[in-house]
C-alpha cells in the first residue's frame, strides 16, 4: 500500500511541476523582449497619419489654417469638433463638418 501512496505523490508532484512550466513558459513569452507584440499596434496606420491636405477641399492655406488650430493629420481631423475647429481657424463650421465626415470615412 506504500507504493500506491508514493506513487499518488510522485504523481502529484510531477503535475504541480508540469503546471509550473507553464507558467514559466508564458511569464517568459511575456517579458520576452525578443516577442515584440507592441510593434503591430505602435505602427500607425498609414490613413491616419496623412496630412491634413489629403482630404477634398483641404488646401495648402486651409491646412495651415488646421495646423494652427493643432490639427495635422486626418486622424486628428476625424476626432475634431466642427464648432470648436471653426471657432479657432475662422473657417466655416459646416466646411469643417464635410471635412471631418470625409475624414472619418478614410
Amino acid at each position: 500500500m506504500t507504493v500506491d501512496t508514493e506513487t499518488d505523490s510522485e504523481t502529484a508532484e510531477m503535475e504541480s511541476e508540469t503546471a509550473g512550466d507553464a507558467d514559466a513558459a508564458s511569464e517568459d513569452t511575456e517579458s520576452d523582449p525578443s516577442v515584440d507584440d507592441t510593434a503591430a499596434a505602435a505602427e500607425p496606420d498609414e490613413t491616419t497619419q496623412e496630412p491634413v491636405d489629403a482630404i477634398k477641399g483641404i488646401g495648402p492655406a486651409y491646412a495651415d489654417r488646421l495646423t494652427g488650430a493643432g490639427v495635422d493629420t486626418v486622424a486628428e481631423l476625424a476626432d475634431a469638433d466642427a464648432a470648436e475647429l471653426a471657432a479657432q481657424t475662422d473657417i466655416s463650421e459646416k466646411r469643417i463638418q464635410g471635412w471631418i465626415d470625409r475624414a472619418e470615412v478614410r
